[in-house]
């Protein structure tokens, strides 16, 4: 593994995951099983990373289709992504995610490739409003609000009184590009 996963424990329940690029992902455990919030750029080594962290079954869940929160979604199962985000997450391709980090790292980073999880064939299961992930001790809920992309989702941690953005709510007023909704949907 050429860049290592900073790791960093925020709650009993929760650990935030960074990538060399900066982009972040959530590992939430619970006594039964574990979810994965996003998936960071695709360097490879979260899979691992998560591994070392939980041998519990585990969900992975996308709060919406952009490389930098989907980009390693290819190298695990039961990835869960709104529809909405579909089309979104095809265009969000290998290239685009190399160009990311690479900008991300700046020109001294030597990438190819080989550095990264490839893109992700299968189709996601379906995330949808109000769904609920039981990992036992702590419980997922998926907040769908269509803005930074049409199928953003929150993820709200009912025992922590706590919730998880992706990039719904930011420093910055994300509306991008065609993939979102307009300002006064947001």
């Amino acid at each position: 593994m050429k860049y290592s996963f900073e790791q960093k424990k925020l709650s009993e329940h929760v650990t935030q995951i960074t990538e060399a690029s900066g982009v972040s992902a959530f590992l939430v455990t619970g006594t039964q099983r574990a979810a994965l919030l996003d998936t960071c750029s695709g360097l490879k080594g979260l899979k691992e990373t998560v591994g070392a962290l939980t041998s519990l079954p585990l969900d992975v869940i996308l709060t919406h289709g952009h490389g930098d929160h989907a980009g390693s979604a290819a190298d695990f199962e039961n990835v869960y992504m709104h529809p909405a985000d579909r089309e979104l997450r095809k265009q969000h391709n290998l290239t685009m995610r190399m160009d990311y980090v690479q900008t991300m790292l700046g020109p001294e980073a030597e990438l190819s490739e080989e550095d990264f999880v490839p893109d992700a064939e299968g189709v996601f299961a379906e995330l949808t409003d109000g769904q609920v992930f039981d990992l036992g001790g702590i419980r997922l809920e998926i907040i769908h609000v269509p803005g930074h992309t049409k199928g953003s989702c929150c993820v709200l941690l009912q025992e922590e009184s706590a919730i998880l953005f992706g990039d719904a709510c930011n420093v910055n007023t994300l509306v991008m590009d065609e993939n979102s909704t307009d300002i006064s949907g947001y």
